[in-house]
């Protein structure tokens, strides 16, 4: 199967930030012994998981979501916004960045109140 072409930067926040504006790729990242881990990026989920689902041996893979995000919130013990299902603390930052989201974050929806 043949990647599609890589487009955005490997390093970037992982898991944070609650929502995201636009899904921009898919990853697959596997991590062998002694080794940097490989990542390789699809235009859609159902390539990904076709990929993902054929791998050799390795010590870790999973498949994760590059999403672009034009605000977001990050977990602060002082924050003035709470998260009604989890009843975390948050803090918005008003700056757009790229960040790695496991997919069942995706589906994810706070319920925000403010304090």
């Amino acid at each position: 199967m043949e990647m599609d072409k890589e487009i955005h930067s490997y390093f970037t926040s992982a898991s944070s930030g609650l929502v995201y504006d636009n899904i921009l790729e898919y990853r697959v990242i596997v991590g062998r012994e002694n080794t940097l881990p490989d990542i390789y990026c699809f235009s859609n989920i159902d390539n990904a998981k076709n990929y993902f689902k054929n791998l050799e041996k390795c010590t870790y893979s999973d498949i994760v979501a590059l999403v672009e995000q034009n605000g977001y919130y990050l977990e602060d013990a002082n924050g003035k916004i709470i998260d009604k299902n989890t009843g975390k603390k948050y803090k918005y930052i008003n700056h757009s960045r790229k960040c790695e989201f496991p997919l069942n974050n995706l589906y994810y929806k706070p319920l925000f109140e403010m304090t």
